[in-house]
């Protein structure tokens, strides 16, 4: 009898000793990391064969990396681990592409394989490695507060630095100013956002139009912007950018309107 529990004891001891060294594969948050995909099998979905490349940030946004450094196609998603080396990345629909369940299985800390199951029935299956990008020391936040005149502009520049791409939010105070007792606000400030002479972004009022954000508020807060009226006509934005220099600028509503306005820009990630 005690041959026969000693036995169970080291059958315990071992069991134990397997489970401690299980690898822990799996990261506990998927964020500021670039997904590289090869398919090796495929009934459809958002891309067929090959390989193809995605930017997971720290905002729950997933988008498409381009051969030529572009970002598109912005998605939310939700990370889930769900074992020591597995995880679940699920995905809402996004625009003619349905719904999508990526099944990931860790085979090291940066490598794996997955599969993606869709909510048409398609199917995709492959490997990834995940590349991380570390940002040391980044700046948060810079501002200019100016008296706009009547037809005038407002310029402010800044630089993406390091590797990989950076998102920022963008925003143009004019009757938010209110709140903390300017009288002679801006009323209607346009942000327009430049690389070198080409707009690749704009707004005009915040809270509402075609180019409605509803996760800016979100934004305010987590880099701890004050926060601003919802149906204001304040301005702001939400831009993925690729190193390099970036100036944005500030105009008023009509060729007459002239007052006090703030230009921010705060990097998210």
């Amino acid at each position: 009898m005690k041959s026969f529990k000693f036995l169970l004891l080291l059958g315990g001891l071992f069991t134990a000793a397997a489970q401690a060294q299980t690898p822990d594969f799996a990261p506990a948050s998927f964020s500021s990391v670039i997904f590289n995909a090869t398919l090796t099998a495929a009934t459809g979905g958002a891309n067929g064969a090959g390989t193809f490349s995605s930017l997971f940030t720290s905002e729950g946004t997933e988008l498409s990396l381009n051969a030529n450094g572009t970002l598109t196609d912005p998605v939310p998603f939700i990370y889930t681990k769900t074992g020591s080396s597995t995880a679940r990345i699920a995905e809402g629909a996004n625009g003619v592409s349905p719904p999508v369940s990526v099944a990931l299985t860790f085979s090291s800390a940066t490598a794996g394989t997955f599969v993606a199951t869709y909510g048409n029935g398609a199917t995709q299956s492959g490997s990834f490695t995940l590349v991380a990008i570390g940002f040391a020391s980044p700046l948060v936040n810079v501002s200019t507060r100016t008296t706009l005149a009547a037809n005038g502009t407002a310029i402010i520049g800044f630089v993406v630095g390091g590797s990989g791409p950076r998102r920022v939010l963008i925003r143009a105070v004019g009757p938010g100013l209110g709140q903390f007792g300017v009288a002679n606000a801006l009323n209607n400030p346009q942000v327009s956002l430049f690389r070198a002479t080409t707009v690749i972004g704009f707004n005009d009022d915040f809270g509402s139009g075609p180019n409605l954000d509803p996760t800016l508020p979100q934004q305010f807060t987590r880099v701890g912007a004050f926060g601003l009226a919802a149906g204001s006509r304040d301005s702001a934005l939400v831009a993925t950018l690729e190193p390099g220099p970036y100036t944005a600028q500030i105009r008023g509503g009509t060729a007459t309107e002239a007052g006090e306005v703030l230009l921010e820009v705060y990097f998210l990630d």
